[in-house]
């Protein structure tokens, strides 16, 4: 007898290489410990030459598929390791019995689990699925799994269908197979849309004991089919409205099931008193039920003029289980035959405007039938003339003619615009000889006679503008225009004189006729030139009553004078060009200005100049002279930056305009003093360090580094840059400080780096030398800290090669508890977690659990929540919580008979915080917890997002919990 297994494994191998490895090859095996051993090669891998402290990390994964005899008990493995320059190395100790060998591993059968996926529905169709669960992966050719649908209240073919989902090889209607090397499977549930209101039908798979594996926990699954059909009736009207006309158009809307009824249904059709009977409908129990039926809407005609109105029409069903079901209503709008006329005028009032035409109009509306032509007669009336006040009337006859379909007409004419001064005066429309439509259609009318005002706008006036005006000696001018409001039969003069004629001049009268009465005449004032430095003066331009053999324009109106004033030309002083905004540069940029005067004096004048700060700049000429000839002509000055070597950053100062002299009093003494000129000077120096590139690295064989360092500008006092190593056991600087003056901060000095042996096989070391922080009186330059030089120190220490041992390990070989976290919530008030034990043992020794609020990094085995968290909680499960037995869960809430407040943190917690949780987290005395899992790599549980409390914080139990019995935390 014999049997073939194969199922993947995968291991993390860590190897630390102590010596220097070349040309390094890894041998791989399994051995098979069989009644007679055999042997099975694996790859070999070159991993090249290796330096002392190299890490080499090995994946791989095996695949049992060696035929095997009866009564094989467990996997082995084994590699060597050989190379150049040593001899090669086993992994495995050979004297260690195959019976207690670590590197071996029972077989195991996979066990196979069921759960419901997927819920699915009859809308789109959406899928529904099982997922098939196997804790080991399928052999080579795949685990065939036997199945029933018992239990089932759907129907198959007739409501669902089964498919073969993801790593499902093949189905059948009583196994299916999970393909080789797969730990998991899906079945897909593809429902059917039938259109019977049959919510709530089940699928039930069950999965059946069969060779090569074994039933998990779980071994039934059900799903439930979501029904997409609801029993109902569905109208819908044409056009989504239903319209009809008093003894014409008529309209049609539809009623039909929502679904498949289970006899004869019968809808009846209630019409009311403004609509017509309509026969009832019947659907049969098919799905011909499913097919919309037409009804069609009539009118009663009538001879009331009630305009358009409304009728509901109701509806009820009976039989096939539809009885009581809600119909929607339809409301239908009634056109009525009996047609009314209402006229309004559009425009209350109109102003007639000066030129040109202004429309108005006036609406008519119709309402009732409007399916068909009508007609109504007009005619015009009221005070307005036509031909005179108003033309171009529209339309041209008595008679308004409304198309089918039309329900809105206008009758419109043209205002004529003119200049004549008179009263307001209206147009009226008046209507007369309504019609209906069809030979019983009757017409109203309402809103007749309609009447808008015609509104005049003409009136006479004289306008200035502007009224004030300012000129300038010595000749400068201003204008103002006259017009009038309204247009003269006459010439229009009005007299013009100037209260002061030494200041201003203007022209004697202005006229205005037909051709520039609206535009105006434009006036013109001109200022008089004199030597006198008088300051502004006034000059008011006077108006006359206007003059004209036009009676409206003659001595009727007095129009506005004009305020003039005139600016004197003649002001003494200075003009600098220009006062700021100047730069110089330390490199000797320079900035020039001009220097003139405002008027002519009366004697020469001298201004000198000098420098603010000469330390930043210098002027030159030192002083200016102007005579009575060139006193109008500019001097330009020019400013020269100063250097230093000093980072003082860009320093202003001015140039200094000292009071003036000369016989003119205008020009002398410190009333005639001009403004400074303010000019900057931009720095060309920046503190800071010049640090070179290291010479190379240190060694434990006494190997030295150097570098130099140097400022970048002056200081103002004494700089002192500490030297100092951050490893002192790796490397020594020399010297420990340097000192920069002021004569040698830009001379580079030399730092001496040596390194230090060890006794260590510690590898290559990396330190840094740290310059400062610096101390000096110039605040630039203190307190910094150039640098740091990385540095390294080479090791020169080889120790011997050691045995190194590769144990395989297979996940679930043996039969053992298995501890997980199904679900964890948490708020700033408490924690509450459900963990669970899915193995196939019981949980007999008490552990820990820990919950961490943001931990810094992912938690692991003996970390606990305070080793890596600033918040967390925790709870110690033993006594009455032990045995868990296997499928059993437990749920922990904060302060409950399990929680330990002496080791956790009390609400409020944060909020918005990444939390996880750990079942069996500490035991220092093991490399796994407290219990030992069939799988130790699935006891972490997160992140997920902690939330605010909805309620209040979870009250603490009373008393402490004891400890003892549990591992030890500290």
């Amino acid at each position: 007898m014999s049997k073939s297994v194969a199922f993947p494994v995968y291991r993390l191998i860590n190897i630390t290489f102590l010596t220097l490895i070349t040309t390094g090859l890894l041998f791989f095996g399994l051995s098979f410990v069989l009644p007679q051993p055999a042997h099975a090669q694996g790859p070999v891998i070159n991993i090249g030459d290796l330096p002392p402290g190299k890490v080499v990390t090995i994946t791989f994964r095996a695949a049992i598929t060696t035929s095997l005899s009866a009564g094989a008990t467990q996997v082995c493995n084994q590699a060597t390791i050989s190379g150049t320059n040593f001899a090669t190395i086993v992994t495995d100790d050979p004297t260690t019995p195959a019976a207690n060998d670590p590197t071996c591993t029972p077989l195991d059968l996979p066990a196979v689990s069921i759960a419901a996926g997927t819920t699915p529905s009859e809308t789109g169709p959406t899928n529904g699925s099982f997922t098939i669960s196997l804790d080991n992966p399928a052999p080579v050719g795949g685990l065939t799994i036997n199945y029933n649908l018992t239990g089932s209240t759907a129907t198959l073919s007739a409501d669902y269908s089964l498919t073969a989902g993801t790593n499902i090889s093949s189905l059948t209607g009583s196994s299916f197979t999970i393909a080789a090397g797969q730990s998991s499977g899906v079945i897909t549930v593809v429902p059917v849309d039938d259109q019977i209101d049959d919510d709530g039908e089940t699928v039930q798979l069950n999965l059946n004991a069969g060779s090569g594996y074994t039933l998990g926990a779980t071994s039934t699954a059900t799903l439930t089919i979501t029904d997409n059909d609801t029993r109902g009736v569905t109208v819908i009207e044409a056009g989504g409205s239903t319209t009809v006309t008093e003894g014409g158009i008529t309209d049609t809307y539809t009623i039909q099931l929502d679904t498949i009824p289970t006899a004869t249904v019968t809808v009846t059709v209630n019409t009311g008193s403004q609509i017509n009977p309509i026969a009832n409908l019947t659907f049969p129990a098919n799905p011909s039920a499913l097919t919309p039926q037409i009804v069609t809407v009539t009118a009663t005609d009538d001879t009331a003029v009630e305009g358009d109105h409304s009728q509901t029409i109701t509806h009820s069903a009976s039989g096939g289980g539809y009885d009581g079901t809600t119909i929607a209503d339809v409301t239908a709008n009634i056109t009525d035959n009996d047609i009314a006329y209402t006229l309004a005028a559009s425009q209350a009032s109109v102003t007639e405007g000066n030129t040109g035409a202004t429309p108005i109009s006036f609406t008519l509306t119709r309402t009732g039938d409007i399916t068909r032509s009508s007609t109504v007669d007009f005619s015009l009336g009221g005070t307005a003339t036509n031909g005179v006040d108003y033309n171009n009337i529209v339309p041209a006859g008595p008679t308004i003619v409304f198309g089918a379909g039309v329900t809105q007409t206008q009758v419109t004419l043209d205002v004529l615009g003119d200049f004549i001064v008179e009263p307001n005066e209206t147009v009226t429309v008046s209507l007369s000889n309504a019609s209906g439509t069809n030979a019983s259609g009757t017409g109203t009318i309402s809103g007749s006679p309609a009447s808008s005002t015609i509104i005049n706008d003409d009136s006479a006036g004289v306008t200035v503008t502007p009224t004030v005006l300012t000129i300038s000696e010595p000749n400068t001018t201003g204008v103002f225009t006259i017009a009038l409001t309204s247009q003269p039969t006459a010439t229009v003069t009005i007299s013009l004189t100037s209260t002061d004629t030494t200041e201003c001049t203007v022209p004697a009268s202005a006229s205005l006729d037909s051709s520039n009465w609206a535009t105006g005449a434009p006036v013109t004032v001109t200022a008089v030139d004199d030597v006198v430095s008088d300051g502004p003066q006034p000059c008011t331009v006077q108006t006359g009553l206007t003059s004209s053999t036009d009676p409206t324009y003659n001595n009727t109106f007095n129009p506005a004078d004009v305020v003039v004033t005139v600016n004197d030309d003649d002001v003494p002083g200075f003009t600098i060009t220009p006062t700021s905004g100047l730069t110089t540069t330390e490199t000797g940029g320079a900035a020039t200005f001009t220097v003139r005067l405002n008027t002519e004096p009366t004697a020469g004048v001298t201004l000198t100049l000098t420098s603010g700060d000469t330390t930043e700049g210098t002027v030159s000429p030192a002083s200016l002279n102007f005579t009575t000839l060139d006193w109008n002509s500019p001097q330009t000055v020019t400013v020269t930056g100063v250097n230093d070597d000093v980072d003082d950053g860009d320093q202003p100062y001015s140039i200094i305009t000292n009071n003036p002299t000369s016989s003119d009093p205008d020009y002398n003494g410190a009333g005639a003093n001009p403004a400074d000129v303010n000019v900057t000077n931009l720095d060309d120096d920046t503190a800071g360090f010049i640090v070179s590139a290291i010479s190379g690295d240190t060694s434990e064989d006494g190997l030295t580094a150097t570098f130099t360092i140097r400022l970048t500008s002056q200081p103002t006092a004494t700089v002192t840059v500490p030297i100092s190593s951050t490893d002192t056991t790796e490397g020594t600087v020399s010297p420990a400080s340097l000192n920069f003056t002021t004569l040698d901060w830009n001379v580079p000095q030399t730092v001496t780096v040596t390194g230090v042996d060890d006794p260590d096989l510690d590898g290559d070391i990396s330190y840094s030398v740290q310059m400062g922080p610096t101390a000096s009186s110039d605040p630039l330059y203190d307190n910094q800290t150039p640098g740091p030089v990385a540095v390294v120190n080479l090791d020169n220490d080889v120790p011997p090669v050691s045995p190194i041992f590769l144990p395989l390990i297979v996940r679930n070989s043996v039969t053992a508890p298995d501890l997980v976290i199904d679900s964890l919530s948490a708020s700033s008030s408490g924690v509450t977690l459900v963990i669970r034990n899915q193995g196939n043992a019981p949980v007999v020794d008490a552990f820990w659990v820990d919950v961490y609020f943001n931990p810094t990094s992912t938690p692991t085995v003996n970390k606990r929540w305070q080793d890596i968290a600033s918040r967390g909680q925790v709870w110690g499960i033993q006594g009455v919580g032990l045995p868990l037995d296997p499928g059993e869960s437990l749920t922990l809430t904060s302060g409950d008979a399990f929680y330990f407040p002496q080791f956790s943190s009390a609400p409020p917690l944060p909020v918005g915080a990444n939390v996880f949780g750990l079942v069996d987290s500490v035991d220092f005395s093991t490399t796994f917890g407290a219990v030992r899992e069939s799988n130790e790599a699935n006891n972490l549980f997160g992140p997920v997002l902690s939330t605010a409390a909805s309620g209040p914080a979870t009250a603490a139990q009373s008393g402490t919990p004891s400890p003892e019995g549990l591992p030890d935390r500290e």
